[in-house]
């Protein structure tokens, strides 16, 4: 649904909390924190499994641990945006 590419991907998750596209300055900043996560998770794959282990569900094994990690991470700084929770 969201996509093939991570700009895709950001697009649509913003459009579905925010109701409204990103502008360019939003777009780099969360493309930015998605990078910055995904090389974060693939030096550490402790903390990506340690982030992946929380929750009722079990995680599809089948996918790349790091980068679930990463978009689990831009999926947490999307839902604690301001613009979000106190939505005017």
């Amino acid at each position: 649904e969201g996509g093939d590419t991570t700009d895709e991907r950001i697009r649509y998750g913003f459009r579905l909390c925010l109701a409204r596209h990103p502008d360019a300055a939003e777009l780099d900043i969360l493309r930015r924190v998605f990078a910055e996560r995904l090389s974060q998770y693939q030096s550490d794959n402790a903390a990506a499994a340690r982030l992946l282990s929380v929750g009722e569900s079990r995680r599809d094994a089948s996918l790349n641990a790091a980068e679930f990690a990463a978009w689990m991470s831009l999926g947490r700084t999307l839902l604690n945006l301001s613009e979000f929770v106190t939505k005017p």
